[in-house]
């Protein structure tokens, strides 16, 4: 790199203060296998570009960082039936797809702080298994945005603890017997488009939006479409004794 070679000339003993950035690299991997090492040895700064294919459930455990994001990108048609994240930092998830192979695909983020999910397509498949999101209390920071949502797993697209969730510019439709968001934690839900929020079975999960707990809430510039046998395009009710508080819509 010439900028790393001048200022190594210029400055003896300076390459080892460039950040990590420097020595980023992008990794293609097309089977499980090359998924699996590409993530083992992946470094903060670092994007694993998945190629066209279905993927098997993907575990981040400990992985990225403080200094840079860490990315898994994913090429028009990269699918994963699963992923788990865990005790990472600064990671950015761009542009897969999420769906189920025989069982409920689900996206879980636990004890994890700075994770960005953008440009997801998650689909249960129409009468499918279904998918789902599902964020803990112990994961900070997390981001849900420019995503969309279909058929997903009743009862619920996205069900979050975190305190500070941001789901925003999303499209949730053909939600069959499903939620877009329940939420428990805190956060903001703006600017999305919800759609389609029909009956499916025996169940009645039809509400855009049901909040059970936490805050504080902030609900605003949503837009909600048609909904059928649900209790409301926002529901705010306590559930198993939860405590909501400061929601502003």
């Amino acid at each position: 790199m010439r900028t790393r070679a001048l200022l190594t000339a210029l400055l003896p003993g300076a390459a080892g203060l460039l950040p990590a950035t420097a020595t980023a690299r992008t990794t293609r991997v097309a089977t499980d296998a090359e998924l699996t090492a590409a993530l083992a040895s992946a470094l903060p700064g670092d994007t694993i570009q998945l190629s066209p294919g279905a993927y098997a459930p993907v575990t981040l455990t400990g992985r990225g960082g403080p200094g840079a994001d860490l990315t898994l990108a994913g090429d028009a048609g990269a699918t994963v039936s699963g992923m788990t994240i865990t005790g990472s930092q600064r990671i950015v998830v761009s542009g897969l797809g999420l769906a189920p192979a025989t069982t409920v695909a689900q996206i879980r983020v636990a004890s994890s702080s700075t994770v960005t999910f953008r440009g997801l397509h998650v689909d249960g498949g129409a009468g499918g298994a279904g998918a789902s999101m599902d964020i803990a209390a112990t994961a900070t920071g997390v981001v849900i945005i420019d995503s969309t949502f279909l058929h997903c797993s009743s009862p619920y697209c996205i069900r979050t603890m975190s305190p500070d969730v941001v789901i925003q510019h999303n499209t949730f439709d053909d939600l069959d017997d499903s939620d877009a968001v329940h939420g428990f934690g805190g956060g903001v839900i703006r600017a999305n488009h919800m759609d389609h929020a029909l009956p499916h079975g025996g169940g009645n999960h039809n509400d855009f939006i049901q909040i059970g707990a936490g805050g504080p809430w902030t609900i605003d510039g949503n837009w909600f479409g048609v909904r059928t046998g649900g209790a409301a395009s926002i529901w705010l009710d306590p559930i198993n004794g939860g405590l909501i508080h400061d929601a502003v819509i």
